[in-house]
């Protein structure tokens, strides 16, 4: 379980994203209008495509410079978690508030979404992906198993009714949800061949119709020794 100094830290992170985004908001105002009217401009002038870039890749720079420490620390204190569905929900959670706050800064600053921030929003997703394998692929047990699969169903599904703003984490909730799909095919299969397929049955096993008859016969003469005077 994570401790009492790791979820101060995990509150301290928190309290950084906040401000990051309230500082970077404050600039949209004075930005913004600039930024428009060169996406504007470069739409029909080739000339000024390159500078629109520019302006993209910069702030996509100067964001992924920002998040990345924080969210390595969140997946460190993830992978702390006990249990194995709160691990996922958790992460999933919170790399869907990330997509949906990037994104939405994004549209503060400039008109549309473009593949960059995409991509970036992405790799995101893949420090997730990268922190939550070894733990699901290790693990052998199939209720939990099955309950990460149904938690990652809903998670799908958020992601369609939340449309663009999360999209780009859908892509690596579908890559878990198939991996631990194939963990727990593996392990039905290991059932089959080493409890089913070779099982070797005891000599009480097969005398198992002789048991059941001395079964029916205590059963009735209990019965016969209850009703009698």
């Amino acid at each position: 379980n994570i401790t009492s100094n790791e979820m101060k830290a995990t509150m301290k992170i928190e309290q950084k994203e906040a401000m990051f985004y309230v500082r970077f908001k404050a600039l949209s105002f004075k930005l913004r209008p600039f930024c428009f009217e060169l996406e504007r401009r470069a739409s029909f002038s080739p000339e000024l495509v390159k500078y629109i870039e520019d302006c993209h890749n910069e702030y996509i720079f100067q964001r992924r410079r920002l998040l990345y420490n924080n969210i390595s620390i969140f997946m460190r204190n993830l992978a702390k978690e006990s249990d194995i569905r709160d691990m996922v929900t958790k992460g999933c959670t919170y790399m869907l508030d990330i997509c949906h706050q990037e994104t939405v800064l994004f549209l503060e600053f400039f008109e549309r979404p473009e593949s960059r921030l995409k991509q970036v929003l992405e790799e995101y997703g893949e420090t997730l992906y990268d922190s939550l394998r070894p733990i699901y692929i290790h693990s052998h047990d199939i209720d939990s198993l099955c309950s990460v699969v149904e938690s990652l169903r809903s998670v799908i599904d958020q992601i369609h009714q939340r449309g663009a703003n999360v999209a780009a984490f859908r892509q690596t909730a579908v890559k878990i949800k198939e991996d631990v799909q194939e963990r727990l095919t593996y392990l039905a299969h290991t059932y089959i061949r080493e409890e089913i397929k070779g099982y070797i049955p005891s000599k009480d096993d097969l005398n198992y119709p002789s048991l059941l008859l001395l079964l029916l016969e205590a059963k009735k003469a209990q019965t016969e020794t209850t009703t009698s005077p």
